[in-house]
């Protein structure tokens, strides 16, 4: 019985690889999670700008709007590439039942801890039906 006693202080010395893994991982968990958020605001991204378009039948005009309010509110810049049948080209619109396709690339940061961390492509893609009928 002596002997499981006899460890003054060692319990403190344990603690310190211990406390150091705990904030690694704290770390790690925090650069997950802005990653994670990323991707979201990826997303919400994709599907204004969609909305955006099925609702107005067009790939003109408040997309511009639309998008420099969506960049100033989720503080990212996407790439952003439209796919679908042109009513008029040269006006953009869409009718009415033709599916308008947006997609979305962006690089974001995936940080582990501080500055150590990797970049990693993200791509969403969002579909929608054009709600404007042009004769």
């Amino acid at each position: 019985m002596k002997i499981l006693l006899d460890k003054k202080g060692q319990s403190f010395i344990d603690m310190v690889p211990l406390m150091i893994i705990c904030v690694m991982v704290i770390l790690s968990v925090i650069g997950v999670h802005a990653f994670i958020s990323e991707r979201q605001n990826l997303s919400y991204f994709a599907g204004e700008l969609l909305n955006t378009a099925c609702g107005d039948g067009r790939i003109a005009g408040n997309i511009t709007n639309a998008y420099e309010n969506l960049e100033e509110i989720t503080g990212i810049s996407p790439v952003v590439e439209w796919d679908t049948t042109y009513h008029n080209s040269g006006l953009r619109t869409v009718q009415r039942g033709e599916t308008i396709t947006v997609t979305l690339r962006y690089t974001a940061r995936l940080r582990l801890f501080s500055d150590v961390g990797t970049n990693v492509p993200m791509r969403v893609t969002k579909s929608g039906k054009s709600e404007v009928f042009y004769k």
